[in-house]
């Protein structure tokens, strides 16, 4: 139904990988190849004349689409870099909170156990 997500059938593979690397990739190489062809159809298009084929709207028009190309594959890299920024912190972050392995109490202080009541060594019973 709507609004629910998507179900899952268990259907993907069990070694699949997160896109983000790829993403990464094809936005680095559309960056440049963007932005190279913003800057070319902006010249040609004002070093042309009216009446000239192609006309200059038409390369300038072609100049803002490739403008815009460039800042949304920006925006891309940008965005995923954020995320895999985030994703390393939070596993860094989990490294750091694994529980340490049990070291023996100081002698003379009580162990605390879970169910709340202190235990003491042997021969300091309470009686």
């Amino acid at each position: 139904m709507f609004g629910r997500g998507r179900s899952h059938i268990r259907a993907e593979p069990m070694t699949a990988r997160n896109p983000l690397r790829v993403r990464l990739l094809l936005a680095m190489v559309y960056i440049p190849v963007f932005a190279a062809g913003a800057v070319l159809f902006g010249v040609w298009g004002l070093w042309s004349q009216a009446g000239d084929s192609p006309d200059p709207g038409v390369l300038m028009a072609l100049s803002f689409i490739c403008a815009v190309l460039a800042l949304l594959a920006l925006g891309e890299a940008v965005g995923i870099h954020h995320r895999r920024e985030r994703a390393r912190t939070r596993q860094e972050d989990a490294e750091e909170e694994e529980p340490e392995p049990d070291t023996p109490e100081e002698p003379g202080r009580p162990e605390h156990r879970p169910d709340g009541q202190e235990r003491h060594g042997p021969g300091r019973g309470i009686g």
